[in-house]
């Protein structure tokens, strides 16, 4: 098994900070004229909860790691888990972006797999992009390079004709 960690840039973190900070000042600006003008237990409530948000965003984003093992790609962002098995891959491209993924860079990858009958795409960013795809081509000989992008060349063909069920 193979172990990546996420690339990490500024502007997503940063981006991630002001999201967090956002998200508790507004709370903070409701919290505090509730604890103001209440006399029971729900200022304190309230104000656990503001607390909280930094915490489950935290714990929901860090840390990122990429596991490849013999037959699936496992993606953990914090308490959140991916899996897709290698066979059900069909592209990943190198890309940029600071859309929510799990990844901490604008260089990223993305993964274009079948889950079912709909076509689902993840955006991930290891240090090292290219040992990351080759690592995924000695996993599976269906898999082959095109450029800087990694197709699916045989094996289980993923065809884009519901990609408009993609998400």
């Amino acid at each position: 098994m193979k172990y990546f960690r996420s690339k990490i840039d500024f502007i997503p973190v940063l981006l991630w900070v002001l999201a967090v900070f956002l998200l508790d000042t507004g709370a903070m600006g409701i919290a505090v004229p509730a604890m103001a003008n209440v006399d029971n237990l729900a200022p304190f409530a309230l104000f656990l909860i503001v607390a909280f948000v930094p915490v489950l965003l935290l714990l929901g984003t860090f840390p990122i790691r990429y596991h490849i093992s013999a037959r699936e790609l496992v993606v953990r962002s914090g308490l959140l888990r991916w899996t897709i098995p290698i066979g059900d891959l069909h592209r990943a491209c190198i890309t940029r972006g600071v859309r929510p993924a799990p990844a901490l860079s604008i260089h990223r990858i993305r993964l274009d797999y079948q889950r079912g009958d709909r076509v689902r795409s993840l955006y991930i960013s290891p240090v090292d992009p290219l040992t990351f795809l080759a690592s995924l081509v000695e996993r599976d000989k269906g898999l082959g390079f095109e450029g800087d992008d990694l197709v699916r060349n045989s094996g289980p063909i993923l065809w884009f004709d519901n990609a408009a069920h993609a998400s």
